[in-house]
């Protein structure tokens, strides 16, 4: 079947807009977005992306499911056109995904369609003006005439929006740094690109550790060993450690579709050690000595440190020479007492087999 129109009838917008700035502008210039019925159509546009740069962030066509979903119309009034060139697994409907892209040259899958959201920026196709439907063209494909030329200086300049990103995370091969990647390399980031962030993050944080160990000299605090399924082996520092670094593994991957909690939890990941590294720093700190007392300076200062409450005896047994003998006295005691009760002991056995202390002369 013969094309309606030709690549000389097709405009190629370069600017990053949604869906629906795309198809107004092209109404404003006369046109509407581009319709593909057949297979010469889908190959004079991949001939236009091809001659433009092509498309590297893919552009939007006319289909929609606005409708009825599922159901798939064009804007002009072929909405029965049964060609369709989908991709693999398309359309998806991920995230009510109602407007159809086709994949620039860059892609893997150049000229293939899929539905994504209509919000997000892509490049875009207009046809000049309405060709009829399949049905109503003719078998031969008339000699072009030159259409209205399309001046692209005054397309719009659309400042892009943020693309919604929770299905592209959720479906991404990805464990904590989806929004990075996408915001680096877009929404057609690869899956070795969202590696390479992770192993970025990953390498980051290596090197911070290494950074607080080398340059402030931080280690592991010992915050004692506990028993941990039997084994009394595991620091308290490592297992606290390990534990939180797998929370917040956890917590960034599943919050990878709410940017700032992400983000929250993102920072944290990589700079949980900072919170190890202060306690090392507190717990090690050198504690200053007090002062030591001044010397009296007069007799009236010398007077003040001696005049306390305690006896003239006190004083005098504070000497240098009785201070050993003071030290020995509770020792001394304490041997009195053992032998006094010893002595109490055989004189009750003595008296308990009817001996006498006063007749036998003991007392």
């Amino acid at each position: 079947m013969a094309a309606r129109y030709t690549e000389a009838d097709v405009f190629f917008g370069t600017n990053l807009v949604d869906w629906h700035t795309a198809r107004a502008d092209c109404i404003s210039q006369g046109g509407d977005l581009i319709s593909i019925s057949n297979a010469a159509e889908q190959a004079i546009v991949m001939n236009v992306i091809s001659a433009n740069g092509g498309a590297p962030s893919n552009a939007w066509i006319g289909l929609n499911d606005f409708t009825v979903e599922h159901q798939w119309d064009w804007p002009d009034s072929c909405s029965s056109n049964p060609y369709k060139q989908w991709a693999p697994g398309e359309p998806n409907n991920a995230g009510n995904e109602d407007c159809v892209e086709i994949y620039g040259s860059g892609h893997s899958l150049f000229g293939q369609w899929n539905d994504f959201y209509c919000t997000s920026q892509r490049q875009y196709l207009c046809v000049d003006a309405e060709r009829g439907c399949p049905s109503d063209a003719p078998t031969i494909a008339p000699t072009p005439t030159p259409g209205p030329t399309i001046d692209p200086t005054i397309a719009p300049t659309i400042a892009p929006t943020q693309d919604p990103m929770r299905c592209i995370c959720w479906e991404a091969s990805d464990i904590v740094a989806c929004p990075l990647a996408i915001e680096i390399y877009g929404e057609d980031a690869t899956p070795g690109e969202f590696l390479l962030m992770n192993g970025i993050s990953v390498l980051y944080k290596i090197v911070f550790v290494l950074f607080l160990r080398f340059v402030f000299r931080c280690r592991t605090i010992d915050l004692g060993k506990r028993s941990v399924l039997c084994f009394d082996f595991v620091p308290t520092a490592y297992l606290f450690l390990f534990l939180a670094n797998m929370f917040l593994v956890l917590a960034t991957y599943l919050s990878r579709c709410f940017v700032p909690l992400w983000a929250t939890f993102y920072i944290l990941f990589l700079h949980i050690d900072m919170v190890v590294c202060l306690a090392d720093r507190y717990m090690n700190r050198k504690l200053k000595a007090p002062p030591p007392t001044a010397p009296p300076r007069s007799n009236l200062e010398l007077f003040a440190y001696t005049n306390n409450k305690t006896s003239w005896r006190d004083k005098a047994y504070n000497t240098v020479e009785l201070k050993q003998a003071k030290k020995a006295l509770p020792a001394a005691k304490k041997m009195q007492r053992v032998k006094d009760k010893e002595d109490e002991r055989r004189k009750s056995s003595l008296k308990n087999k009817g001996f006498s202390m006063r007749g036998a002369g003991m007392l």
